[in-house]
């Protein structure tokens, strides 16, 4: 009885994730991402957060979506639009650190360009 609890538990986690992933990446769909992004910017406006949206140049895409977790921290996401195009929200990013960050990704091969910024008040 535990055990037919837990394969439906991970059965309902895997189709959920199927949702919310493109295939076996970690990149969002763009549905998923949209929502994640509503969510960013309604708790900066409270300022509760702050964040900076980098758009991805198509030939970076594959990159990103075989190992976006090395190029990425846990609570960043990648993630697709509606037309096709890739993004990548960094959470709590300060000013200071954004050259950094975007260096750091063009030094991995991963062109980007700032698209919106929101940081704290």
């Amino acid at each position: 009885m535990i055990s037919q609890a837990i394969v439906r538990a991970y059965t309902y986690r895997k189709a959920q994730e199927d949702k919310w992933y493109i295939g076996e990446t970690q990149v969002l769909t763009a549905e998923s991402f949209s929502q994640i992004l509503v969510n960013v910017q309604q708790a900066s406006k409270k300022e509760q957060g702050s964040y900076v949206i980098l758009w991805v140049s198509k030939q970076s895409h594959e990159s990103l979506k075989k190992d976006s977790y090395r190029y990425i921290r846990e609570f960043d996401y990648v993630g697709m639009g509606k037309h096709g195009e890739m993004y990548i929200l960094l959470n709590n990013m300060s000013k200071n650190d954004l050259p950094n960050v975007m260096n750091r990704l063009k030094s991995n091969g991963i062109d980007t360009t700032v698209v919106e910024e929101e940081y704290g008040k």
